[in-house]
């Protein structure tokens, strides 16, 4: 898998201009290192939630290049900053202070090299000081073996209705 773009680091540098308040950090919510998301051919729809906080920058880091223009997000207007780089596949958020905490916004990013899946949804979270820093999003164009699959896998079924529909007619033929 590439690594994130050299220019992230210097990005999140430049756009994390307020600190975080203190609060302990938990397990359950660790908000210093980057996660890692891997999309698969077989999950398309599915919302991917992330948390931002007012103040505090979160990038989302693409493997794959973004289709220009494509990227939609939600009250736009609230954010201090929205950096999209379609080329290197990121997308950088700075929210400002006019979100809630508990608010939730919806981010839709297109993929431009026409793989599977072609897009991905975010539901972007606010908590007032856990915002994930980075979030790497892993995506692998869609393996042959894997059309090969699902074309056996529907061929199977289509066996089995035959067969089901074969009966039903057997069955309506005979005796009444």
């Amino acid at each position: 898998m590439p690594s994130p773009p050299p220019t992230v680091p210097l990005l999140l540098a430049i756009l994390a201009t307020a600190p975080a308040l203190a609060e302990p950090p938990s397990e359950a919510w660790d908000t210093a290192a980057a996660r890692h998301l891997e999309l698969t051919a077989e999950s398309p729809g599915q919302v991917h939630e992330v948390r931002i906080s007012p103040g505090l920058t979160t990038t989302l880091v693409f493997n794959a290049p973004l289709l220009r223009g494509s990227v939609v997000l939600e009250a736009r207007e609230r954010f201090r900053v929205v950096t999209v780089d379609e080329t290197m596949g990121f997308v950088a958020l700075l929210p400002s202070g006019a979100l809630s905490p508990g608010q939730q916004l919806r981010l839709e990013v297109r993929f431009a090299d026409g793989a599977v899946p072609a897009s991905i949804t975010f539901s972007l979270v606010v908590h007032p000081t856990r915002a994930e820093p980075q979030v790497n999003v892993y995506r692998q164009p869609r393996s042959a073996e894997s059309f090969q699959q699902e074309a056996r896998q529907e061929h199977e079924r289509a066996e089995r209705c035959e067969a089901r529909l074969a009966q039903t007619q057997t069955a309506r033929v005979g005796p009444s």
